[in-house]
């Protein structure tokens, strides 16, 4: 069967293939690109071109795991460290006891190369995984997905960003009510005011001012029919 990946987008990562065109031909090279947050939503619809709802990385793993009730498909969890790893596979265990994680791996901090892909592709293909779940953060993942998917045997790599922090409970996730009302990203900032703030406030004002600039078209022209 056809093997393929899936990107989570957010404002975040919509910037980062506004400014770098390899990086936009790898997202938009996935299988299937979802919505990690609200206001993707929101401007989807008021652009004439509706995404129907959000699905965040932490949202499709629940809710994968929730629903494959018997089993069937074998997990590996490529990503972050091994502590979270540890705390993850044992949350995974405890809450969906049916799900079949084969492997963990958390790679080391170094820069990408042929030797490394080749040793991550053999042990994840000893482990006879079907679905490879990878959380390295955004442009690593993507670029990460896109260089292993022809050596590896799985059918599906799925990045999920933060997801593995918040299911294994090393980062606390923001309320419902604040996921629903767009602010999860607020939540997140003041968790980790230092790593966030350029991220936050950088890439939110850039990518209003091309919100901006694409209405501004529309309405000259005219939406999309």
């Amino acid at each position: 069967s056809e093997k393929t990946y899936i990107c989570v987008s957010n404002v975040h990562t919509v910037v980062m293939g506004k400014q770098d065109s390899s990086y936009q031909a790898i997202t938009n090279g996935a299988g299937l690109a979802t919505a990690d947050g609200m206001p993707l939503v929101w401007v989807s619809k008021f652009l004439g071109r509706a995404i129907h709802d959000r699905a965040s990385g932490p949202d499709i793993m629940t809710d994968f795991f929730q629903q494959d009730v018997k089993g069937e498909y074998k997990h590996f969890l490529f990503g972050s460290t091994v502590e979270v790893l540890k705390n993850l596979e044992t949350e995974i265990r405890n809450r969906w006891p049916q799900t079949k994680i084969v492997g963990v791996f958390s790679p080391p901090f170094a820069p990408p190369s042929a030797e490394l892909d080749g040793a991550h592709a053999q042990i994840i293909n000893e482990s006879g995984a079907q679905i490879v779940w990878v959380g390295l953060g955004a442009p690593k993942q993507e670029q990460w997905m896109a260089r292993l998917r022809g050596q590896l045997n799985a059918n599906v790599l799925i990045g999920v960003g933060a997801a593995f922090d918040f299911i294994s409970g090393n980062k606390p996730r923001a309320p419902i009510w604040m996921q629903k009302c767009g602010l999860e990203w607020l939540h997140r900032l003041c968790s980790e005011p230092r790593r966030l703030f350029s991220r936050y406030f950088v890439t939110n004002t850039y990518f209003l001012w091309n919100v901006g600039l694409q209405i501004a078209r529309q309405s000259y022209l005219g939406r999309p029919k």
